[in-house]
Order: C-alpha cells, then structure tokens, then sequence
C-alpha cells in the first residue's frame, strides 16, 4: 500500500497562523481541518513518499536545484506556524508569492524534460508534475496558496 498525497488550493486568510498556545500536534489538527474544510481539493497523487520525494527532486533539478519544490512541499506551513523541526506529520505550503513562483517555473519547464518523463517506464515523476502544474496553475490564477496533505496508509 502506498501514501496519500492531496493537493488543495485554499485562501490563506482562511487558515490558522497563530498558534495560540497550541501544540505542534494540535496546530497541524487545525491547519488540516481548515485546510479541508474550506480548500478546494484539486489534486491527489497515491505514491509512496519516498518516490514523491525522489520526483520532486527529479523536477527541482531541472529548475536549478535550488530545492525549493521539494523543501516547501514537505515541511512549510502558512506563516511557518509549525517551524523547522515540528513534532507533528510533514505538511507542505506554498503561500501565494510562492505558488506564483512555482506556477511560472513549472510553465517554463522544456518540453524535452517533460517528453523525458513520459517515457519513462515508471510514470511517478509524470505524475507529480502534472499533478503540481494544475494545482499551482489554480491556486495562482485564484491568488490563493497551494497545501500538501500528506497521509500514510497505516494511520489511515
């Protein structure tokens, strides 16, 4: 069985960025619950996150490895309200100005990278791209960011 990965775009304002005394565990409750709630759920992708890692990494490389892709995906929040090194499940952000970046770079991908990656016989890597492009593509046009719920299959 693999991990779960849901792709949502959502309007920060509607997204708790303070943690009110709240735990690292109780703020990542929050932050899915209003993520959920009040998000659009735009992608989901069903891979093992190790091979999520890999392919956004494969992606980044050809952005200029700067591992802006990968870091934000799994470890950012809105206002970095879970820090660095939370005690809580990954959680993947891009606020707004980030999406914008990540829609435009993504858009300027070459065509050879992209034909590369459909021919690859495994089709993570495709995958993921296409998953990401739609998702930042939605959430830059609505001005909105872009959240990574992440979910394994054994605490589902």
């Amino acid at each position: 069985m693999s991990d779960s990965f849901s792709l949502y775009v959502v309007d920060e304002k509607n997204l708790p960025a303070a943690r009110q005394g709240r735990s690292d565990r109780q703020m990542y409750e929050a932050l899915v619950e209003s993520v959920r709630a009040r998000g659009a759920k735009w992608g989901e992708l069903n891979t093992w996150t190790l091979d999520l890692a890999q392919a956004l990494e494969r992606i980044d490389e050809q952005l200029g490895a700067t591992k802006f892709l990968p870091v934000l995906a799994f470890n950012n929040s809105p206002q970095n309200v879970l820090g660095d090194d939370s005690d809580c499940p990954s959680f993947g952000y891009f606020n707004p100005k980030q999406v914008k970046d990540l829609s435009t770079v993504l858009g300027r991908l070459p065509g050879s990278f992209v034909e590369e990656l459909s021919r690859d016989e495994d089709d993570t890597a495709e995958t993921v791209l296409a998953a990401f492009q739609s998702a930042a593509e939605e959430a830059a046009r609505r001005g909105y960011a872009l959240a990574i719920l992440h979910a394994s299959e054994d605490a589902v």
